[in-house]
């Protein structure tokens, strides 16, 4: 069979599902480009634009594998809710959840764009050569003080080397004196190796104001690496930072020393951190920027999740009234006319309450003043059906009496044989009376209810062991097992069971079926009598539980009357369907509570 594309697109794709499918495909969109705008470029020599299409082909795959694993979910937990209409309470969720959205995008993505901007421009190549011009600055300072040492002992070995000067000269203390100069300070020691940085040192000459320098000085060169190359260092002494230039000539050590002023010092370390910190942070420039752009993601998930959850108070606000109305709706359709609704606020759904209490109660009123109207009819049909069933005995009752009063007066001969026919048909008519009596009675003072829980199974099977010893009918049976005790009157109950099956029986019926049946979603218990008799016209079906209404000769009406009253009286309902010739069926369907 063919089928035209046009025609089956047409058939299968409405203008709302194809709403809802460019709003999905929308939104999914929106998102992506959302988190690309917000995540920072991969590097500074990319564009905005390029930095923006590089992480927007980075996001949509993940953002494409998160939502449709999210759809799918969706799906098998609601197949219909994709397409399908949505609650008020969904709406109000969704508007609320767009408002809340429409003005946290620009402004999360303005935000992001400046943040980022504003670290970029920390950490532009321009303050990078500042910071390293002024660490140089600060350090050239420094290390003038080393190199003027190092070119003062070069000069000296010069000096020595070229027997400018002797060695007499340099161990002489007036010349140690005299050479220190630009605050530098200079002193000879002997040394001698002893082992690898285990060196002697002997100072020639120890002045007073410089001894407890010089003696840290030697305690350092004790385990130096002294060679004939001149070297420097820096040793703090005191709280104090000295540059320390030394070299071997001979048995001897020269030492140059010069303290490095304070400020000159800290400035230079200050500069170094800072510096140091600079290149850290730079470092760690891409990372603050993506913990921005997640920082700012995770702000809106929050907005959008505060949103939802706002939306489900707000939306429960206003549903939870309108599923207590239909709450209340449904217990009016049973039968329960004894409602209040009570709202706190006193708002439109205040309003709305009170309106429906009232028609509550009016409806109340109305089955009150409908079930007495129809209450007065029964009585006024039973009335009338009595009236009319009692004059058909007393005819008769009253025709013997003549007859026996006129034979009587004849002295006719056979007086006793028409004595005792008359006295028979009498007694007979009033048995008549007395039945229909009996029956009226049972009608007129049914007991009341008194509901306990019992099982309808043994209910059931206590009416059928009655019938055992009769041949002539029989018993199917389907009593579910799983059947809950109901709060019903077992006496009552037993009343109109047995009278539904003495029906049947009068019916012609041989094989009546019982079967019982739980529903657990409505909280209801189905008991269903069928039979095989003679059945019931059409006409006549719907008049079964008329008071008035029977099929039999000397029947009063009364007994599916007094069955319906049973099962009404226990907020239950009876129905009978019935086809000529093949049978009737009751079914009776009775609330567990």
């Amino acid at each position: 069979m063919k089928i035209h594309v046009k025609e089956y697109f047409k058939n299968r794709i409405s203008r709302k599902n194809v709403k809802n499918s460019l709003i999905i495909i929308g939104g999914f969109f929106i998102f992506s480009v959302i988190i690309a705008l917000l995540l920072p470029p991969r590097s500074e020599s990319d564009s905005v634009g390029q930095g923006f299409f590089v992480n927007l082909v980075m996001i949509i795959p993940l953002a494409a594998a998160v939502f449709f694993i999210v759809l799918a979910f969706r799906l098998r937990v609601h197949p219909d809710g994709l397409y399908g209409g949505g609650s008020i309470r969904a709406k109000i969720a969704l508007a609320l959840i767009v408002i809340a959205i429409v003005p946290t995008i620009p402004i999360i993505v303005i935000t992001s764009n400046i943040l980022n901007t504003t670290i970029s421009q920390f950490f532009t190549e321009k303050t990078m050569i500042a910071l390293e011009r002024s660490v140089d600055m600060a350090n050239e300072q420094i290390l003038s003080i080393d190199n003027g040492l190092i070119r003062q002992l070069e000069q000296l070995r010069y000096d020595l080397d070229s027997n400018f000067v002797s060695v007499a000269n340099i161990t002489n203390a007036s010349f140690q004196k005299r050479y220190t100069f630009s605050q530098s300070y200079l002193y000879v020691t002997t040394i001698e190796h002893k082992g690898i940085l285990n060196n002697r040192i002997q100072s020639l000459f120890l002045y007073p104001d410089r001894e407890r320098v010089e003696n840290d000085i030697n305690t350092f060169l004790e385990i130096a690496k002294v060679t004939n190359a001149i070297a420097c260092s820096r040793l703090a002494i005191d709280d104090q930072m000295y540059s320390v230039a030394y070299t071997q000539y001979g048995q001897y050590c020269i030492v140059m020393y010069r303290l490095i002023p304070r400020d000159l010092l800290s400035t230079s370390e200050f500069i170094n951190t800072s510096f140091s910190e600079y290149k850290k942070q730079e470092f760690l420039k891409p990372y603050f920027q993506t913990g921005i752009g997640i920082a700012l993601i995770m702000i809106s998930i929050g907005i959008i999740l505060l949103a939802i959850v706002l939306s489900l108070i707000l939306s429960q606000s206003i549903t939870k009234p309108v599923y207590e109305l239909v709450e209340a709706a449904e217990k009016i359709a049973k039968g329960n006319f004894n409602i209040n609704l009570v709202r706190r606020e006193q708002d439109e759904m205040a309003l709305l309450y009170e309106s429906f209490n009232q028609m509550a109660k009016q409806l109340d009123q109305g089955k009150k003043m409908m079930y007495q109207t129809q209450k007065l009819k029964a009585w006024s049909d039973i009335a009338r059906k009595l009236i009319h069933e009692i004059k058909n005995p007393l005819t008769p009752i009253r025709l013997s009496a003549e007859r026996l009063s006129r034979r009587y007066e004849e002295h006719h001969p056979d007086f006793s044989s028409i004595l005792k026919e008359a006295t028979n048909t009498i007694i007979e008519e009033v048995t008549i009376l007395m039945n229909m009596l009996s029956e009226f009675s049972k009608f007129a003072r049914l007991p009341e209810i008194n509901l306990q829980a019992e099982s309808i199974n043994e209910i059931i099977e206590n009416c059928i062991a009655m019938y055992y010893d009769n041949d002539k009918i029989s018993f199917v049976l389907d009593l579910k097992p799983d059947i809950p005790p109901v709060m019903c009157d077992k006496t009552l109950l037993r009343q109109a069971f047995l009278n539904i099956i003495q029906n049947a029986i009068e019916a012609n019926g041989h094989v009546i079926t019982v079967s019982t049946a739980y529903d657990s979603q409505q909280g209801a218990l189905t008991i269903a009598f069928s039979d095989d008799g003679v059945g019931i016209p059409d006409d006549e079906i719907e008049k079964v539980f008329e008071p008035t209404f029977s099929t039999k000769e000397n029947g009063m009406g009364l007994g599916l009357a007094i069955v319906e009253k049973i099962i009404i009286d226990h907020k239950g309902t009876i129905t009978c369907s019935s086809t000529l010739k093949q049978g009737t069926k009751f079914t009776i369907t009775i609330p567990q509570q």
